[in-house]
């Protein structure tokens, strides 16, 4: 977790005195958009020297641009630098700012859908302080302004491709309506980097999203939305998956650091702390989405009006750790609706706050049915929290019924006996029956099977019963 400073401050003012010194130095915007549409390398009068070095991949038609000094808007440049017809493109700030000035219009750069851009700043770094806290140094997205709502984007990023974001800063953009600084119908991927010091009139001072946000890293710290405007650092009405970096710092007039609009926010880690609200939910407002949070920490967040840390004004669906214990006294201060909590551990509700403790309300249809020897399956469908859950059904086992004789035992043969299963016939069990013992059928004569006593051959008659013949006739 981050502890976080006055972002950017550093870097952009080092950035900014070295364009007072030599402007003249300065790329364009019309230089670095054709760099990004042909790959090929920008260089200064001497022809030697990078302004903006590039190069593409032949095979996969990628570009790689690094910056080797600032671009600025210029009168006569597009107002937009635009990623589009399915370009891949990786952008290296190196230290550098892209800075429109302010210029009325759109925002600094476009995605187009089904395009790409990776954002990078091989030269960024944390500078951490005597105290602890950290300000990121990097090149920046900046000087953006968006005037014109949803046909003109975000200040800083307008993106309906693709986003990946490994460094670098988009800062100090401004929009009237849309997102000061990335509004997203794409896919961001925030993996390091800052979205920061960008405002907003409306909603969404840092990031408005519509489509999918996933944030792995880095800040979205020190933004603002209007007086009247919700979700300083995060606006959402998509699906936005925070599983570190902080969002921190952020102001609005509701939901400081978060408003989610009808979208489902899953916190698996990093913070949101530190953001202030004039009227409800310092750090997290939710109106009518999901929120489902695993991990992570919400702390030191202020509203002025109602909920400091979480504030819902609606139907909620929450899900925490079977460890975790929910403190109703500190996580909200209203409840205009009902909060399902789902949770191993009871909810202190005190006070006058109305909650709802649920656990999981599964409702589960079979989809395989068990047998004797192998295992079902069931899945759920119709709990608040949204999620379907998969599990075994165990194997029933035999229902044997009762043996029955199939083959009758006889002197010194075998019988058979067998059971069936009452679940399934074709499973059949069998075991023997022991022989009967063999009997002399006539116990005056001596018994065949058994050996003559006196070791006579019982097939010749006995000696002692033979009539005597002289010898002498």
């Amino acid at each position: 977790m981050k502890k976080l400073s006055k972002i950017l401050s550093v870097g952009l003012s080092l950035v900014m005195c070295a364009s007072l010194v030599a402007p003249s130095f300065a790329a364009s915007f019309g230089e670095l958009q054709g760099a990004i549409d042909t790959g090929e390398s920008v260089y200064k009068e001497d022809g030697t020297t990078y302004k903006i070095e590039a190069s593409k991949n032949e095979e996969t038609g990628a570009v790689n641009v690094k910056l080797h000094e600032e671009v600025k808007y210029e009168s006569g440049d597009p107002g937009t630098i635009t990623i589009s017809n399915g370009n891949d493109v990786t952008l290296d700030l190196n230290g550098n700012d892209i800075d429109a000035q302010y210029k009325p219009g759109a925002s600094v750069i476009a995605i187009d859908g089904g395009s790409k851009l990776t954002l990078a700043d091989s030269t960024a770094e944390w500078v951490e302080d005597e105290d602890g806290n950290e300000t990121y140094v990097s090149g920046a997205i900046t000087g953006g302004f968006s005037q014109n709502g949803d046909s003109s984007g975000g200040g800083g990023v307008t993106n309906y491709g693709t986003l990946i974001m490994t460094g670098g800063s988009i800062a100090e953009n401004k929009s009237n309506y849309y997102a000061g600084g990335v509004y997203n119908k794409g896919t961001v991927i925030m993996e390091d980097g800052v979205i920061a010091d960008n405002e907003c009139g409306d909603c969404g001072g840092g990031v408005r999203n519509y489509g999918t946000f996933t944030m792995n890293g880095g800040a979205i710290a020190d933004n603002t939305s209007g007086y009247y405007g919700h979700g300083g650092g995060v606006y959402n009405e998509g699906a936005f998956t925070m599983t570190d970096g902080t969002i921190a710092g952020n102001s609005a007039g509701n939901g400081g650091g978060l408003c989610n609009e009808a979208g489902r926010f899953t916190m698996e880690g990093g913070s949101i702390e530190d953001n202030t609200a004039v009227g409800v939910g310092g750090g997290v407002r939710d109106v009518s989405g999901i929120f489902i949070m695993t991990g992570g920490t919400i702390s030191d967040n202020k509203a002025e009006g109602m909920g400091d840390e979480i504030e819902f004004a609606s139907t909620v669906k929450i899900i925490l750790p079977e460890d975790s214990a929910w403190d109703s006294d500190n996580y909200s201060d209203r409840m205009d609706g009902v909060m399902h909590v789902y949770s191993g551990e009871e909810l202190n509700s005190g006070g006058n706050r109305h909650f709802d403790l649920k656990h999981h309300e599964h409702t589960f249809t079979t989809t395989k049915e068990p047998t004797c020897t192998e295992p079902g399956e069931k899945s759920s469908s119709g709990c608040i929290c949204g999620q379907t859950v998969t599990e075994e059904i165990p194997a029933l086992g035999h229902d044997w019924g009762e043996w029955e004789v199939t083959k009758e035992p006889s002197p010194g043969v075998e019988g058979e006996e067998t059971r069936v299963c009452a679940r399934d016939h074709s499973h059949i069990e069998t075991r023997p029956i022991p022989a009967k013992p063999v009997t002399n059928p006539d116990p005056e004569k001596p018994d065949p099977t058994k050996p003559d006593p006196d070791n006579h051959d019982p097939a010749r008659p006995n000696p002692g019963n033979m009539e005597l013949i002289p010898l002498w006739r």
